[in-house]
């Protein structure tokens, strides 16, 4: 990626409608094909995932899939705070959640909640849009 650090962060800060820091924070886990940090914004931070540009279809796949999770009202979903481009490169921005170390209350109630979602059905089977998932 080649986009240099001003102008995305310039990108992406004009996405959220707030300032950004120059920089990222550090970097985190959450794509296994792309980089992920937590990058500090006037607003708190956020969770940030990028891509080279041509990637940005993969991107507005995930956000729409978090927007369809969210709907459902099952499960805890970061809310989409924004997605685009800027330089060479898309990213995708996410509310920032403070993960909380895992137990058995935790995981049980995670276990309630996905059961939950997967009880939630359409008209019918596959999605109307393609994404990277599967």
């Amino acid at each position: 990626m080649s986009t240099s650090p001003a102008d995305f962060a310039a990108g992406l800060g004009a996405a959220l409608g707030c300032a950004v820091a120059p920089h990222p924070g550090p970097s985190v886990h959450g794509g296994s094909i792309n980089v992920c940090f937590k990058w500090p914004t006037a607003k708190g931070p956020v969770f940030v995932k990028r891509c080279p540009r041509a990637g940005l279809w993969i991107l507005e796949g995930e956000s729409d899939g978090l927007e369809r999770l969210r709907h459902a009202e099952a499960i805890r979903v970061p809310l989409v705070l924004a997605q685009g481009t800027a330089g060479r490169e898309a990213f995708l921005a996410l509310e920032w959640l403070g993960l909380l170390p895992v137990d058995a209350t935790s995981e049980a109630r995670l276990g309630r909640e996905l059961a939950r979602l997967h009880g939630v059905t359409g008209s019918g089977f596959g999605l109307d849009r393609d994404n990277a998932i599967g």
